[in-house]
């Protein structure tokens, strides 16, 4: 099932205003309104009427090109009246005011045309960006061979939504591959290689063999590109088709943590292989580990900007403790508490990019419900289910291949003839008690064709009755 795609806008979307810029709105009215009154009673507020372009000046700081050309003829129309109010001595004064204030208003427009300007250009740039970040780091399916997925990523740079963690789910012939990877280096050389490897491995993920034929292609991709100083941490991924096993190869990257029957533990490689774009340092084989993976179990695959995330006492932040993977929740949820913990854990903004995949297969149905729904915990007894007080149909067919049963069978079975027991074994009590009063050949004859009788009305879902017996 493809995973959800989020739309991409051109220009920026509305934003949820505030009380603080309600109140950024309000502040140049605010501001010239001061100014009137106390120039309008005080002696010699004249004086004061220069101030009334402070109106049109924060204007220009808080909203759009409209808002400051209103702002600027208020404060030009409080200028007048009040001129006129206090009969200025000298109009070469008045004037001199109301060019003061006319000239801020100017300036303030132009400097709120120049920002909105750059406000849509920073816009598209934005968009551009997420562009990128679709063909960078696109949607992941939200489930692949019964295995349920989600993803979290943070990026360190201000204002960017990729950095150098990548992370890609491809569906194959025998389940999914993915990988989860972190460049080293920040900005746009390491946006430039995380493209490099996502794309050497979204080619190679479909037909290769198995992952060690990925991490060689991956490492002839990345030869032709990084230095000699770059690598690129990554762990591969192999899901069954059924989802009940997961194959790992870790190239240098962090080892993923595994949920499992309520305790968590990292899944360490037998023999952790060299990163990425170092192979010239010598022949190390990559070993592939075969993880059991089964229902109810969680297995996290993360970068080291979350393993390695400090407060400011510079603890670091303790992955394995994290509650949420412990509890069963939806991995939408669990990566949402797991995010806010990390952020919260460090108190500020990220040092270094974060990324976290998460997979995560359903407890066990074990049986259905009272109102027939499923349920995940052992069923209880129902009055359809047989009880001591009342033998099952797999009872009939033993005593039926041994004999005929006893009577206070018998005797059982015709009191269950009550509206709660189905009508086939309200036949199939009726026909064991004519069996038991039958001690010779034809009884046993007769307990054969009832056992015929009722495989036959069980498959086609009928009651059988007594008296059909005899036909």
């Amino acid at each position: 099932m493809p995973g959800h795609v989020p739309r991409v806008t051109a220009g920026p979307e509305p934003p949820l205003r505030s009380a603080r810029q309600y109140a950024l709105d309000a502040l140049p009215f605010v501001i010239m309104a001061t100014v009137a009154i106390i120039a309008a009673f005080v002696d010699r507020g004249s004086e004061l009427l220069p101030l009334l372009a402070l109106g049109p000046a924060f204007a220009a700081v808080s909203g759009g090109v409209r808002k400051t050309v209103v702002a600027g003829t208020v404060a030009f129309a409080a200028c007048a009246l009040i001129a006129v109010y206090q009969m200025v001595g000298s109009w070469e004064s008045y004037a001199l005011d109301s060019a003061t204030v006319a000239g801020v208003t100017v300036a303030a427009v132009m400097a709120s045309t120049l920002r909105a300007r750059r406000a849509r250009e920073l816009a598209e740039v934005r968009a551009i960006a997420e562009v990128a970040q679709q063909v960078v780091l696109g949607p992941i399916p939200d489930e692949v061979s019964s295995v349920r997925l989600a993803v979290r990523y943070m990026s360190a740079t201000s204002h960017a939504q990729i950095g150098g963690d990548l992370y890609e789910v491809v569906p194959a012939l025998d389940g999914c591959r993915l990988i989860i990877g972190d460049v080293q280096g920040k900005g746009l050389i390491a946006v430039k290689t995380a493209a490099a490897v996502l794309g050497a491995f979204r080619e190679s993920a479909h037909d290769a063999a198995d992952l060690t034929v990925i991490a060689e292609r991956l490492e002839l991709s990345l030869s032709r590109q990084l230095t000699a100083e770059q690598f690129v941490t990554a762990m591969l991924a192999e899901v069954s088709s059924d989802g009940s096993k997961i194959q790992l190869l870790s190239c240098g990257h962090p080892p993923p943590l595994l949920f499992a029957g309520g305790a968590g533990r990292f899944v360490e490689p037998a023999m952790p292989g060299l990163p990425l774009g170092l192979s010239h340092l010598g022949e190390f084989p990559r070993d592939v580990t075969t993880l059991p993976f089964g229902p109810g179990d969680q297995l996290l695959f993360y970068t080291d900007g979350v393993s390695e995330a400090r407060n400011t006492a510079g603890d670091f932040y303790p992955l394995s403790e994290h509650q949420a993977l412990t509890g069963g929740h939806e991995p939408e949820a669990v990566l949402d508490q797991l995010q806010q913990d990390v952020l919260r854990h460090v108190g500020h903004a990220l040092d270094d990019d974060a990324a976290m995949l998460l997979l995560s297969r359903e407890p066990a149905l074990i049986g259905p419900g009272v109102d027939g729904a499923p349920q995940l915990s052992a069923p209880q007894p129902s009055a359809a289910q047989p009880s001591a007080a009342q033998p099952s149909a797999a009872q009939f067919a033993a005593a039926g291949s041994h004999g005929p049963l006893a009577p206070p069978a018998a005797q059982d079975l015709s009191a269950a003839g009550s509206p709660r027991v189905p009508g086939l074994m309200r036949a199939s009590a009726a026909v064991h008690l004519a069996s038991a009063l039958a001690l010779s050949v034809p009884g046993l004859i007769l307990a054969a064709w009832d056992r015929r009788l009722r495989a036959g009305a069980s498959a086609a879902g009928l009651a059988v009755a007594p008296g059909d017996l005899g036909s």
